[in-house]
């Protein structure tokens, strides 16, 4: 009785059609030459752990974006963003300059409007700088600095005057850098605050 599901000896062992794993592509070689794992195109894939999967889309954060009646719409015009780390209740708040106002937000929570000093509202581009528990906003050269000590007080003009000990009034600037207890500032292209 002869078996034909058996391989003989001079038989050549079977191969496997394909693949075993993905590596990822390689459009520069000819698909006849290249290497096992690779393939030649691919549109929207992601290449992990040996597995050729379609890439997911994208999501929209809602506590990120704005919310419109209850909708999510994106903001119009942002102006900047920074995180603020409250050393007195340890929690973590992104603030968002944007649409001419300040905002807050955290993880699985809907923006809250900040407020801002007297009449004060955001139309060019912000920088945000912590410096201790306070949050700096620098507005540009034209407009006033602004600082947040507390998500619940919004933001207020920087008050501060000359004194004999080498303290001056923070410049209005584009930016600046918290660095070993001072809070460093560019002033007239040639000068550091």
């Amino acid at each position: 009785m002869t078996r034909y599901d058996q391989y003989d000896v001079l038989d050549d062992q079977p191969k496997p059609l394909g693949d075993r794993r993905f590596i990822g592509v390689n459009m520069r070689l000819d698909p006849a030459l290249l290497p096992p794992g690779y393939v030649a195109e691919a549109v929207n894939m992601r290449f992990r752990n040996g597995v050729a999967e379609t890439r997911k889309g994208y999501t929209v954060l809602p506590w990120i974006n704005k919310i419109v009646d209850g909708n999510t719409q994106p903001w119009g015009e942002v102006h900047g963003a920074g995180v603020f780390s409250d050393p007195f209740t340890l929690q973590e708040y992104i603030v968002i300059a944007a649409d001419g106002a300040a905002h807050y937000t955290q993880p699985g929570n809907a923006p809250q409007t900040l407020t801002l000093a007297g009449g004060e509202t955001i139309t060019g581009e912000v920088n945000f700088t912590q410096a201790f528990d306070v949050l700096v906003m620098h507005r540009g050269t034209a407009s006033a600095t602004l600082q947040m000590p507390r998500i619940a007080e919004g933001f207020a003009l920087v008050e501060q005057t000359v004194s004999g000990n080498g303290t001056y009034p923070i410049p209005n600037a584009t930016h600046s850098l918290f660095l070993q207890n001072r809070l460093f500032i560019p002033n007239d292209n040639d000068e550091v605050g």
